[in-house]
């Protein structure tokens, strides 16, 4: 099972590949297009102070989803494997925005819609 933190590292991944750079994720989110904070998520690099590669914290996890209109919670899930997929979680979550689905149910359907029958065994 992944840890929470390689869980967010790989949404980094997928956001970067959906906007194209860095740059654009980063415009995206509102963010000066410079900002190294997801690079150094992406590359994982190391902190100065700990030494321990620089994660996505809960309070930077919230606020991506937030402007991203992403479903609270949903990086604490795995991204979908392929972009056919992550597609339609992204028109998933869209649609829950517009209806303001609870959160207990944008969580219930999002790990339905994420999970694969072959994993759940």
């Amino acid at each position: 099972m992944k840890t929470i933190e390689e869980i967010r590292r790989e949404w980094v991944l997928v956001l970067i590949s959906r906007f194209g750079t860095i740059t654009g994720l980063n415009k995206a989110l509102g963010r000066a297009s410079t900002d190294a904070t997801l690079s150094q998520i992406k590359n994982q690099a190391l902190d100065s102070k700990s030494g321990n590669p620089k994660n996505m914290g809960s309070n930077l996890a919230r606020e991506i989803e937030e402007k991203l209109g992403l479903a609270r919670g949903a990086l604490d899930h795995p991204p979908p494997e392929n972009n056919a997929d992550a597609e339609f979680v992204h028109r998933v979550e869209e649609e829950i925005a517009r209806y303001e689905v609870p959160d207990h149910i944008q969580q219930t359907i999002l790990t339905l819609i994420t999970s694969s029958p072959e994993k759940s065994h």
